[in-house]
């Protein structure tokens, strides 16, 4: 059997909505079982951040790099992320591809310029909302003939794609560009005095709303820079103060909560992340909903013993909706197997440890628990 190519995609949590983008468009790389595909995105409820990170860009044959200004300006990102990429880049134990999501100078750069970057004309894929879409296909289009096909591809100079002159309205928009704008230019003045009044509306005579927004943000996103869970603790319960019905910040206290052990206090969280994300978007139209049904399911599934009122098939229940939203499926498959454990229907159990491995013939968990299983069976 051909062995699995494991790829890691690294990117700044601030462009986790493109990124989502970026994975619909990677459709293909999921489907295809040779290949494995991971972000953080999938780490699960119990599993150390850090560290989960850390042996997935240790184990990947490609890291895949998703490039933005919020990249560079990710102080954890590089102090953590990107040394265990060069270490093992060093060791020419990897091979790193630079996808340009959004305008920057990544150029500048010496450890990201020294990489093949994507698109091969070197402008970002958001430079133009019209043709992100048709970005993103020349992307994965690419990044099959180099991971699948084994293929070398050349990037071309972006300064010579934009300057060749192949028509009369390519000199044109040379000249455009290239157009003095005076003081006098209305758009320049226009654009200076637009960009003046949301200063002074976002920063110095905020409305309430911009300014609970802007805590808001702020403190969600201290909260995911520290690795100290206590104080990310305090920062989401404050942002939940500001935002009570806040799907985000109840799913990050809930996995914090998972982490330091309280697992009632995580169940709880959990509950209200499902209970808004339904009431927000009627079960639809978040990329994140499979993790919420999925860290819900193997939190009360960690709690059945202890506590009576949690039923199985409520779990069974909200493990087989994070399946139907996308979740990995050996990890649903192998959770799966345990609550069937813990139902005493042992048939059920086996067949869903199976069915994990078939996802994943190496998944360690999966084999761990079919050992466990057998001993029913002797």
């Amino acid at each position: 059997m051909q062995k699995q190519v494991k790829i890691t995609l690294i990117y700044s949590q601030e462009d986790y909505k493109q990124v989502i983008d970026f994975k619909k468009h990677m459709y293909v790389f999921r489907s295809n079982k040779n290949l494995y595909l991971w972000d953080e995105s999938e780490i699960v409820a119990g599993e150390l951040w850090y560290e989960t990170i850390f042996s997935k860009i240790e184990q990947s044959d490609f890291v895949l790099l998703y490039i933005s200004k919020n990249f560079f300006w990710n102080d954890y990102l590089w102090d953590n992320h990107i040394e265990i990429i060069k270490q093992k880049e060093e060791s020419n134990n990897v091979r790193i591809i630079s996808i340009i999501g959004k305008p920057c100078d990544y150029k500048q750069d010496p450890f990201i310029s020294k990489f093949k970057c994507l698109p091969r004309d070197g402008q970002p894929i958001h430079n133009n909302n019209k043709l992100v879409d048709r970005k993103y296909t020349e992307v994965v289009n690419d990044l099959k003939l180099i991971i699948i096909d084994g293929k070398d591809i050349s990037s071309v100079n972006s300064i010579e794609v934009a300057l060749k002159p192949k028509s009369k309205s390519n000199e044109t928009l040379k000249r455009v560009l290239n157009y003095p704008v005076t003081r006098k230019s209305p758009i320049r003045v226009g654009t200076i005095f637009l960009f003046a009044s949301l200063f002074l509306l976002v920063f110095i005579f905020p409305t309430p709303q911009i300014s609970n927004k802007i805590s808001f943000d702020k403190l969600m996103a201290q909260g995911k820079a520290t690795s100290n869970k206590k104080v990310a603790l305090e920062k989401y319960t404050k942002a939940i103060e500001i935002y009570p019905s806040s799907v985000e910040a109840h799913f990050e206290a809930g996995c914090i909560y998972y982490l330091i052990g309280n697992k009632r206090s995580a169940r709880s969280e959990f509950l209200k992340t499902v209970k808004f994300h339904e009431e927000e978007m009627f079960g639809f139209g978040d990329d994140n909903a499979h993790k919420y049904y999925f860290k819900l399911g193997v939190t009360a599934l960690d709690l059945y013993e202890i506590n009576k009122d949690i039923k199985i098939s409520d779990i069974i229940l909200r493990l087989e909706q994070s399946l139907k939203k996308g979740h990995n499926p050996k990890e649903v498959y192998l959770q799966l197997s345990k609550a069937h454990e813990k139902a005493n229907n042992i048939a059920e159990a086996i067949k869903f440890c199976e069915m994990a491995l078939k996802e994943d013939k190496y998944y360690e968990d999966a084999m761990v628990q079919q050992k466990k299983l057998q001993g029913y069976t002797h």
